[in-house]
């Protein structure tokens, strides 16, 4: 075999989509099922509008999500976890900044079991003090831990000057831990974690009886009628567009630049993906190719462009050898400016768009998979239709465009950077 010699490939054309049968659950939860599959296995995952833009005090979302597996008032903490083990399924909890996300998997034999928790849980959580305080006291130890990488204080820096003026802009901070109560949980509980806010995903293969039964038994989680809602974002003016937090002796910097952009309801959202994937968003691009293979700065850098609900931005993210940060930070601006000047070639466009396709072909290999792709559109109010716009702009953008986006939104004076450990 001559690995000098790509393998051919063929092009991507059809993609199937499973359409999914959506309904309203008597308690005002949304639902959508994705049946699909030759395994008998079910995912229930229940998005609530919970995540840490809602939070009046830090760690809040978090915490009280993460303590809805530590006991309820049918299960403690370890008989929880005995039946989880003993059923085979499996538990999976997050907060991120716009929801708070439960997932459960199970066998369908075992999906009486598996609902039992899942609907106790979210009706009778415990919020149990010895929990709480096990749980501050890990998450406090990996907090002083990640404060001395050089990593985490980029990504808080920038998060908290990208995000200048609104809630998404919280940090956390040590004396947090000592602020958070029991009471703080319960009361974000009964607040944010209603029905009425809820999107539920089922997917597997199962047949309508385990459906029906699935539907009777979310149907009796109640809540109030209150919704919740984030609050609009505004770009707030900042003339320091540099953020330095030195690390001594640090042998890398932390470094993070980016800008507010928009959210995924744009209408130049997909192409953006385009001009991220060439410019970092792939191990094939610009900046993996000058940055980590030519000049050896770092084992790796990436971008991104991110979609939340009230605004979205773009990122660009490594960690490099400290002696090497400004020519890092100098190699970022060139390859953007080439972006800006220069069309790129229709082979490099063709590899692209080859890479991109088979990523979105691998995200919908199969009903768990279909439905997490689904669900990311789902919770901005879109649906199939974003993925088909996505493919086509994949397939017909063409390079002059690609240099009109560059210019029209990647101007690097408008770039927030943040260096955390040596310059």
């Amino acid at each position: 075999m001559d690995r000098t010699i790509a393998p051919h490939y063929k092009e991507i054309g059809h993609i199937h989509f499973i359409e999914p049968q959506s309904f309203n659950l008597a308690n005002g939860m949304q639902a959508l099922v994705f049946k699909s599959g030759t395994q008998e296995v079910v995912k229930i995952e229940l998005n609530f509008k919970a995540g840490t833009v809602y939070q009046n005090k830090n760690l809040q979302a978090a915490t009280c999500n993460a303590l809805l597996r530590e006991g309820s008032q049918n299960f403690s903490a370890e008989k929880l976890a005995e039946q989880l083990d003993f059923y085979g399924l499996f538990l999976s909890l997050s907060a991120e900044k716009d929801w708070a996300k439960i997932s459960l998997y199970s066998l369908t034999k075992h999906i009486d079991k598996g609902l039992d928790i899942l609907v106790d849980i979210l009706t009778y959580p415990s919020f149990d003090e010895h929990q709480l305080q096990l749980y501050l006291s890990k998450t406090r130890q990996r907090f002083k831990m990640d404060m001395e990488k050089v990593k985490f204080i980029a990504n808080r820096t920038f998060n908290a000057e990208l995000f200048r003026g609104h809630t998404y802009a919280k940090v956390l901070e040590e004396d947090d831990f000592n602020n958070i109560h029991r009471e703080d949980l319960i009361s974000f509980f009964k607040q944010y974690y209603q029905p009425k806010d809820c999107k539920v995903v089922i997917a597997g293969q199962f047949n309508e009886q385990i459906l029906y039964k699935i539907k009777k038994r979310l149907e009796t989680i109640n809540g109030s009628s209150n919704s919740s809602s984030i609050p609009a974002f505004t770009i707030q003016s900042n003339n320091q567009s540099l953020f330095y937090t030195e690390k001594k002796g640090a042998m890398q910097s932390g470094i993070r630049l980016g800008k507010i952009l928009f959210n995924k309801t744009h209408e130049d959202y997909a192409a953006m993906q385009v001009l991220n994937t060439i410019l970092g968003g792939y191990f094939g691009s610009r900046l993996m190719k000058n940055i980590r293979e030519d000049k050896g700065y770092t084992y790796g850098i990436g971008s991104a462009v991110v979609s939340l609900h009230a605004t979205g931005y773009l990122t660009i993210v490594s960690e490099v050898n400290a002696a090497n940060t400004q020519q890092t930070l100098d190699e970022i601006d060139k390859e953007i400016k080439v972006l800006q000047t220069d069309l790129i070639s229709s082979d490099e466009l063709e590899k692209v768009r080859n890479y991109m396709l088979g990523q979105f072909l691998r995200n919908m290999d199969g009903a768990f998979a279909q439905s997490d792709t689904y669900t990311e559109a789902w919770l901005y109010n879109l649906n199939w239709e974003y993925y088909h716009r996505l493919i086509q702009t994949i397939k017909t953008i063409q390079a002059k465009q690609i240099r009109d986006l560059s210019n029209q939104y990647l101007q690097t004076d408008s770039l927030i950077r943040v260096i955390a450990g040596k310059m």
